[in-house]
């Protein structure tokens, strides 16, 4: 096995040809793969390229970058709750998307305020964000969102209600 030092070595060129694919690839399957890879890691270090890859063109390769912020959890709340500011709808959805898989209660409120968002698929993600976190908090929220105009927003919330009421629903 190779020394400590030389195993980090080799880590760090892996991870900086992995940002190098995620900044400069076009073909979006090596992007979606890199932002797979370096996100596994689930190192702070990388969450700069992993937030950058939510604006990218590809859907997959967001989808993903979503993924990877969620499954590094706690670490990654604080730079997805800033997210949802952000003036790209899309980067706003990823951010709720991944947010609804951090366990804990900080981005509640923000998944809440999203529930206001001028555009309906990041409403719809907040609403299946909430349920996800299972937090009373978000009741009265998500039964004003009962009456929004969107259907999508509308079963979302039903199916959040439904996940606080009672842990076992599933979406």
């Amino acid at each position: 096995m190779p020394a400590p030092e030389i195993r980090d070595a080799a880590l760090a060129k892996g991870n900086e040809g992995l940002k190098r694919s995620i900044q400069k690839s076009p073909d979006p399957h090596i992007r979606r793969y890199a932002v797979f890879m370096l996100g596994s890691e689930r190192d702070p270090e990388n969450f700069g390229t992993l937030v950058a890859a939510l604006g990218d063109p590809d859907k997959g390769v967001r989808a993903q970058a979503a993924f990877s912020l969620g499954e590094t959890g706690i670490p990654a709340e604080e730079a997805l709750i800033q997210l949802l500011d952000n003036p790209d709808w899309k980067i706003r959805y990823r951010a709720a998307e991944a947010l609804g898989m951090i366990p804990g209660t900080c981005a509640v409120p923000a998944l809440i305020g999203a529930l206001e968002d001028k555009k309906d698929h990041v409403r719809y993600r907040a609403a299946k964000s909430l349920g996800n976190r299972q937090d009373m908090r978000a009741v009265i929220p998500l039964t004003a969102c009962l009456e929004d105009e969107n259907e999508y927003v509308r079963n979302a919330a039903a199916k959040a209600l439904g996940m606080i009421a009672s842990p076992r629903v599933q979406t």
